[in-house]
């Protein structure tokens, strides 16, 4: 079966040109996640031996599918931002408007957190559906989460990078207490993995 692979974003990515970068990969990825993880449901969805997780399995689809949505949408979101910042800093230099640039540096870094925010929420959906979902299907629902996890990974590193850019901006503390607690929360859902892996797959 042969599949249209986004051959201008991928051409675009490979490009000197600095977006679309880092972040619109990560949020493509995360997308990705997400699209593995509706197709877990719906390989669970009619099964007897699934009987008793089928309206779970329904309400998974649906929310992957919405994080999906999102996801592609930060795809165009991140790498706007960053052009934005890019028109601020050359406009800074004839007005001297600082203050669209400190604006401008702070959602370039709110992005990423909202990407990252997404990727969690596909992350939990990706152990669940692991953890309970069509065992036919489990390396699928493994191959969601890892790509979720590197969507946070990337999108948390392009935060903090960012963050460093507005010292003494009354926000970054706020941004970087809420990148933790996602690390924290992605650490220990990774960690179910093996577990899950050992356990479904024996394979551990």
């Amino acid at each position: 079966m042969d599949f249209h692979i986004d051959l201008a974003f991928l051409t675009a990515l490979a490009s000197p040109a600095p977006t679309p970068g880092g972040g619109s990969a990560a949020a493509y990825a995360g997308a990705m996640a997400a699209a593995l993880v509706t197709m877990v449901a719906q390989t669970t969805l009619g099964k007897k031996k699934y009987a008793d997780i089928q309206t779970r399995m329904q309400q998974i689809a649906l929310d992957a599918g919405a994080a999906r949505t999102e996801l592609e949408a930060c795809v165009s979101l991140d790498a706007n931002a960053f052009d934005q910042l890019l028109a601020a800093n050359r406009a800074a230099k004839e007005t001297s408007d600082l203050a669209r640039v400190e604006q401008a540096k702070l959602h370039v870094t709110e992005v990423p957190l909202a990407t990252a925010k997404t990727a969690l929420h596909v992350l939990e959906l990706a152990v669940e559906v692991a953890a309970e979902g069509n065992i036919n299907a489990l390396s699928d629902a493994c191959a969601a989460a890892s790509l979720a996890n590197s969507t946070i990974f990337a999108s948390l590193l392009n935060l903090k990078i960012n963050a460093k850019s507005l010292d003494g901006n009354p926000s970054v503390s706020g941004l970087l207490a809420q990148a933790a607690e996602i690390e924290i929360q992605t650490q220990a859902l990774m960690n179910q993995l093996p577990l899950i892996i050992q356990k479904r797959g024996d394979l551990g």
